[in-house]
């Protein structure tokens, strides 16, 4: 079992010198400067999805796995969560260009809804800008910990590859999902008003 210690601004960070970064902190800790919920808060459905739109995210499984979204999963994090049925991999898909996204997270070890042996998971999250997938990092979480997992990025992207390269087949639950949004340039301001009054004096000239 590994142990990851956490605090307000305990932050573990892989990728260095990449376009992402990831980060981790506790689930119960205020959410990252400039992190927004993007899909609101996790429904509970009947059934299973190939693919569902919560919020302003688009939530994929890749085949043959499939959206679980029946019931409340675990107490380590806040509100409800979706599962994974088969090997927990999927995309994510948002509205627009993004600078980073995250999610609540636990990975379940003593769960009493955990399916199956208990096999420690790693992932592979991979930030592509429509077809052009440009960078990714390695989420190789503590167990049985309510986590915010996030990724940052120099480069903005609209969607996210979630890939699990070693695990089974049901100890990962995953809550809320968040973004950062593309920063405004600090002179965009500036830029848009000399436009304006450029065309204003343009205008007076006539």
């Amino acid at each position: 079992m590994k142990k990851l210690a956490i605090g307000a601004a305990a932050l573990a960070f892989f990728g260095m010198g990449h376009a992402a970064t990831l980060g981790v902190q506790s689930a119960a800790d205020a959410k990252p400067l400039g992190f927004e919920s993007a899909s609101g808060p996790i429904p509970i459905l009947a059934g299973s999805f190939s693919s569902r739109v919560v919020g302003d995210v688009t939530i994929s499984a890749v085949p043959p796995s499939s959206l679980n979204f029946r019931q409340d999963w675990t107490t380590r994090i806040s509100g409800n969560q979706f599962a994974i049925n088969n090997v927990e991999s999927f995309d994510l898909t948002f509205s627009g260009l993004v600078r980073g996204f995250g999610f609540d997270f636990v990975e379940a070890e003593n769960d009493p809804l955990v399916n199956g042996a208990f096999v420690d998971s790693i992932f592979e999250i991979t930030l592509c800008d429509g077809t052009d997938c440009f960078d990714s990092v390695m989420l190789d979480a503590a167990n049985d910990t309510g986590l915010f997992v996030f990724v940052t990025s120099s480069r903005a992207f609209d969607s996210v590859e979630i890939r699990e390269t070693t695990g089974n087949i049901g100890n990962e639950f995953f809550g809320e999902i968040y973004t950062q949004a593309v920063p405004i340039p600090a002179a965009a301001p500036l830029f848009l008003a000399g436009l304006g009054l450029a065309g204003w004096r343009g205008r007076r000239k006539r």
